[in-house]
């Protein structure tokens, strides 16, 4: 039997549901956090790894952190809280909004995710707009576009601000 199948009849009036969701969802797939316990910046200075004067100063060092990151996430899979979630859109309207740059609500089959934090999985030009996913590992550090210009990773870096599209899309 479905998650949701013996609550259907409760939940049949409700029209939204809004998760917030964080880095202690996906901790379950074998993705660290960043403050918790074994977190992420108490072994690395964030301001060595995730702001734009970082990026410029030692785009290589930025890179290589995050591509062992991706590779990470790239084998991970949705775990039950995941799933739950998508699964309840059989039902309801379902709207997620994360702050986690993982993918796995998507991977999982929620359809409508909004990430505040970016995408760790997309990438974006330094200069061009040049945008777009790449689940692979990049063969040159750093990754460079097209234009001749740096890609980075499609996050929300320390000093940078939250994209304000998101907030219209709740």
């Amino acid at each position: 039997m479905k998650m949701f199948e013996l609550i259907k009849d409760q939940i049949e009036d409700i029209e939204k549901v809004v998760f917030v969701t964080g880095a202690g969802i996906s901790q379950g797939s074998g993705i660290p956090t960043f403050r918790g316990k074994g977190g992420l910046w108490r072994n690395h200075d964030p301001m060595k790894l995730a702001t734009i004067d970082a990026f410029y100063d030692n785009p290589e060092l930025v890179w290589e952190w995050y591509n062992e990151r991706r590779e990470n996430i790239f084998q991970a899979q949705p775990n039950q809280g995941h799933q739950a979630i998508a699964e309840l859109e059989k039902y309801v309207e379902v709207t997620v909004l994360t702050q986690n740059i993982d993918g796995l609500h998507q991977k999982a089959g929620s359809s409508k995710v909004l990430e505040l934090h970016g995408s760790i999985i997309r990438v974006k030009c330094s200069v061009c707009n040049f945008k777009d996913d790449i689940p692979n590992k990049f063969s040159e550090n750093p990754p460079m576009c097209k234009c001749g210009n740096m890609l980075r990773p499609d996050v929300v870096w320390f000093g940078e601000s939250l994209p304000q599209d998101v907030w219209q899309k709740l």
